[in-house]
């Protein structure tokens, strides 16, 4: 048997692919963890193995080129444990203006062991904490984090103009494009994990994306281009022909 034969036996023995309806797809790994800490599997609730500001400057691992970041952490009744992750991606050399990559991450008092990211809508909104009367997900226990795709400050999601940079004209922003595109996703999931490692004491043992519309798109090309990010993709309405979709919609 071939090296290549081989490699694809062992795909399709670890992926196993679900498509639910024209406008959901599902796809589920039953190989190993994406990310577990050492090994070691959660079993029932687990409690915080440090306090929340500690993860306040917390270094973070696997930025692309010269890309920054900073982690701002505050404990919040009702919620949690809630991380600000701000990254600054410069890491196309089109260039442009940087990429400004907001990931809100809610890891609650009670842990089920698990990992969750939420997807987008459209051009995408700001990130946002979730709460516990809010997100039934926090609510059964998970770690949720939710991300804006690049472009921190654009609250309506119906409009691009963080695409184009007006001086000069008309440069565009690759950073930014390649942030909303794909790389923000993956930053999320990377650095989310490796937030929720140090504050549980231990790797979550499985990672899970859930979206719909442009969250859909987001979650099957995370199964495409990061398949090692999660465990499992809910991908609900891909908005995949994003020529049409925007008109579609506005």
């Amino acid at each position: 048997m071939s090296r290549r034969a081989r490699s694809q036996r062992h795909w399709h023995r670890s992926v196993a692919a679900l498509i639910a309806s024209p406008l959901a797809a599902v796809l589920l790994a039953v190989g190993a963890p994406a990310h577990a800490g050492a090994g070691t599997q959660v079993t029932g609730y687990r409690a915080p193995a440090t306090a929340c500001a500690a993860l306040t400057g917390l270094p973070l691992p696997g930025l692309p080129g010269s890309d920054t970041a900073t982690v701002t952490a505050n404990e919040v009744s009702g919620s949690g444990c809630q991380v600000a992750i701000e990254i600054t991606d410069t890491s196309d050399p089109r260039g442009g203006q940087p990429g400004d990559i907001g990931i809100d991450l809610t890891l609650p008092d009670s842990w089920n062991g698990n990992y969750m990211a939420e997807g987008n809508g459209v051009y995408c909104s700001p990130a946002g904490f979730v709460t516990l009367a809010s997100d039934q997900w926090l609510a059964a226990g998970y770690a949720i984090s939710q991300d804006d795709c690049g472009h921190k400050g654009y609250a309506n999601p119906l409009v691009s103009p963080w695409v184009t940079n007006s001086r000069p004209p008309p440069a565009l922003n690759w950073n930014r494009i390649d942030d909303f595109g794909y790389l923000a996703q993956h930053l999320t999931a990377v650095e989310s994990k490796a937030v929720v490692d140090q504050y549980y004491g231990v790797g979550a043992h499985y990672s899970f994306w859930n979206g719909c519309s442009t969250g859909g798109r987001q979650g099957l090309m995370e199964a495409q281009r990061y398949p090692r990010d999660f465990n499992g993709v809910l991908a609900g309405a891909p908005a995949l022909n994003w020529p049409q979709a925007p008109s579609t919609i506005c």
